[in-house]
């Protein structure tokens, strides 16, 4: 009965099926002069629920790793889209301080002051979080999104639509 009890994980289920059977057999030769048949009863049927849940845990946890995979994903996309509008913004910011225009070349060293002091964007030195270089380009140019980050996200992003300007 006790394995019964413990059924959720495998081995004793199969314990408690086998021994169930083990103690019914014993009562049954002893002439009933054996008790526990209650207990024996008990203890396969926990033990047969249990091996019939086996398979069905099996396939729940099947359907849903996929769907905390692809969430994860999603929410590293996500972040490094978040990660191009500040850095966005702060360069936009870069430019209208110090009034540079069109074709003027901005880099990190330059976005940084714009960007919050001690967060992970402003301490990577112009990397994603996932190690990917965003291409920050001249102040007329779009930022851009590594390739490479695209790409590895591209199962949960759906393609260069969900970074929009940023692709």
């Amino acid at each position: 009965m006790v394995c019964g009890f413990l059924g959720f994980m495998c081995v004793p289920a199969i314990l408690a099926v086998v021994l169930g059977h083990m103690a019914l057999s014993r009562i049954d030769k002893s002439g009933k002069t054996l008790t526990g048949s209650g207990q024996a009863i008990a203890g396969l049927i926990m033990g047969y629920m249990a091996v019939a849940l086996i398979p069905m845990i099996g396939l729940m946890s099947a359907i849903a790793v996929p769907s905390f995979i692809r969430a994860r994903s999603r929410a590293q996309a996500s972040t490094v889209l978040n990660e191009a509008r500040q850095l966005d913004a702060a360069k936009d910011a870069y430019a209208l301080e110090n009034s540079h225009t069109g074709t003027d070349k901005a880099d990190f060293a330059d976005l940084t002051p714009f960007l919050k002091a001690g967060s992970k964007l402003s301490t990577n030195g112009g990397s994603d979080s996932l190690g990917g270089a965003f291409r920050i380009g001249t102040i007329q140019e779009r930022l851009r999104v590594s390739p490479q980050t695209q790409e590895t996200l591209s199962a949960a992003t759906g393609g260069a639509t969900f970074w929009g300007p940023y692709s």
